[in-house]
């Protein structure tokens, strides 16, 4: 076992009605009991017997903040308008920086950066940890040597949205709930590497990967969506990570005894002549952890060269654990340059609550290169999606998902005393479990159909005030989304908060609408007289109208969410970290 891992057993439960007494140690023997000290070895707090380390590089308490944002920082002109509002259509080319928080000062960036578009990827408390393993002084002691390891441990990664045209507030980050608890002090992602050389010294390098992650809440806006994938297809496309530059021309300079740099200059030079400097990679290795050249090095160097030009072998990848997934789904617009069907689902898809989850994966028989790797755990995830998790992927769409709610409480109410009599007899305790889960999953599913069927009612509502509304008023269209907007970022707690904020919304609302009308008439009256005066009251009686089944609307919406809320509260706690909480 390694160390931190540890094995819960429940207590067995017997036949017998339920006794609140301490557990009893049975005996099975007739023979006295020996207690012997110390007959369990103490746990190394090393996952594995990895030799000291000669070279050793540690990091740990870091925390980054990685902008990324739109637009090209060193454009000489100004975005004109932002991306983000022009139906999700992006530049090719955006601006990678990664920002390190000591004092919270931001940086202002160029003239071509567009601030209406950015996502930030938080990691926090990042360590990493390289070691750097000798040869033995007896040489090999088996068929393989242990050259380096590292370990990259985030306790926490978050990307959070801050696109001007999307409410969402954390596009990814930890998964919690009643069901699913984190584990105290587990790391979000774990990733472990190591490095050994088999059979000659000469020979390549090849490489065990193992990954860990925890369970991902995706909340996915369209326009997010398209931003990070124009951003990394266009980062990979400028900047070569996995592969040297082609045809390079090599030119050796001159330089004192002792050193041995190499200077690499590309053909294509004229974009970016920057040249590549490269230093060996054999080498005895001193006090200062600097390789230096000798003869035999030197006359070593054609050979070695040829196999560091080469992509990394991974002998062994494990993914260790299936990581849950809960997805969020927001389309807005169709993109027909994804392709006629491509672009009308990822426009007119909703997804809500939809569950995958990425099996583990163990794969030893070899992958050459961090592209293969990457294709390898795709495909093997995608094929595994296909042809088991469709079911729940498609649970999300539309109001599937209440209708899943129900149907699973009817199962419940029906299987799970049977399943108790059969676990241990206790029918009455099944019929209670079962009855709990029936009242629960229906009560769920008819406030969220009740919630989502008031909520379309209340679009085309305010679809028809601004119809019949007589002008563009900015004040009013601003107070008109703020109950939208106030209703999604500020959940009420329980029914008895939902009431009070459905009072304050119908009674702030009928305010406004009066204080209009009076505003209105005022001000035709002293333009006009009694004839403006009479005009501009008749112009906001049909917004008048329909402004009262608004604001009826969102305070049923208000007093559903309480209900809702109070029966579930991991629901509110997801509303909360889903959309923003400030009123922009």
């Amino acid at each position: 076992m390694a160390y931190g891992d540890f094995c819960i057993l429940d207590t067995p439960t017997s036949r017998t009605a339920e006794r609140d007494e301490e557990p009893v140690v049975q005996i099975l023997t007739s023979e006295p009991i020996v207690l012997k000290e110390n007959h369990f070895s103490q746990v190394s707090c090393r996952a594995a017997p990895f030799p000291t380390p000669d070279v050793r590089y540690l990091l740990k308490e870091i925390s980054l903040v990685w902008h990324l944002y739109g637009g090209w920082d060193f454009s000489s002109s100004v975005p004109g308008s932002s991306p983000s509002r022009s139906r999700g259509v992006f530049p090719i080319t955006h601006t990678p920086v990664l920002t390190v928080n000591f004092s919270g000062g931001r940086v202002g960036g160029g003239l071509g950066r567009n601030p209406d578009v950015l996502m930030e990827i938080q990691l926090s408390k990042v360590r990493f940890q390289h070691e750097v393993y000798a040869a033995p002084p007896g040489g090999r002691d088996g068929p393989e040597r242990l050259l380096s390891r590292q370990v990259f441990v985030v306790q926490e990664l978050e990307v959070r949205d801050r696109l001007a045209s999307s409410q969402i507030n954390k596009f990814l980050y930890l998964y919690s709930s009643k069901e699913l608890p984190r584990k105290a002090h587990a790391n979000m992602l774990t990733v472990r590497v190591v490095h050994m050389s088999v059979e000659a010294e000469d020979s390549p390098q090849e490489c065990c990967l193992r990954v860990s992650l925890m369970p991902l809440r995706l909340n996915i806006d369209q326009d997010a969506l398209f931003f990070l994938r124009d951003f990394f297809c266009s980062l990979a496309t400028e900047v070569e990570l996995f592969s040297p530059p082609e045809e390079a021309l090599c030119v050796s300079m001159k330089r004192p005894a002792g050193s041995d740099v190499s200077c690499s200059f590309s053909k294509h030079s004229s974009q970016d002549p920057a040249p590549i400097i490269s230093m060996p990679t054999q080498g005895s290795a001193n006090q200062n952890g600097l390789s230096e050249s000798s003869g035999k090095d030197s006359e070593r160097e054609p050979a070695s060269s040829v196999f560091t030009d080469q992509p990394i072998f991974f002998r062994e990848f494990r993914f260790t654990s299936d990581v849950p997934i809960r997805l969020d789904y927001h389309g807005k617009h169709v993109a027909m340059e994804q392709g006629t069907f491509a672009g009308i689902v990822m426009g007119l898809a909703q997804l809500s609550c939809s569950e995958l989850t990425l099996r583990r994966l163990c794969y030893r028989q070899g992958l050459l290169g961090v592209d293969r790797l990457f294709s390898y755990a795709i495909n093997e995830w995608l094929t595994d999606i296909k042809k088991n998790q469709l079911p729940g992927l498609l649970g999300g769409v539309g109001p599937i998902h209440s209708v899943l709610q129900l149907v699973q409480g009817c199962r419940d109410l029906v299987w799970l005393p049977i399943q108790q009599y059969r676990k241990d007899g206790r029918i009455v305790r099944g019929f209670q479990r079962g009855t709990a889960s029936f009242g629960t999953s229906t009560a769920m599913a008819a406030l969220e159909l009740t919630n989502r069927m008031v909520r379309t009612i209340q679009a085309a509502a305010e679809t028809a005030y601004d119809m019949v509304s007589p002008g563009a008023n900015g004040a009013e269209d601003r107070r008109l989304k703020r109950y939208s907007h106030h209703r999604l970022a500020h959940q009420p707690v329980d029914l008895r908060e939902g009431v009070a904020k459905a009072y304050s919304v119908v009674k702030e609302g009928l305010t406004d609408t009066a204080l209009g009308i009076i505003v209105t008439a005022t001000r035709e009256h002293e333009q006009r007289g009694v004839t403006g005066a009479v005009g501009g009251v008749l112009r906001q009686l049909p917004p008048a109208m329909v402004k009262p089944l608004i604001v009826a609307t969102e305070a049923t919406s208000n007093v559903l969410g309480g209900m809702r809320n109070q029966i579930q509260p991991d629901a509110r706690q997801e509303e909360t970290q889903k959309w923003r909480l400030g009123e922009e």
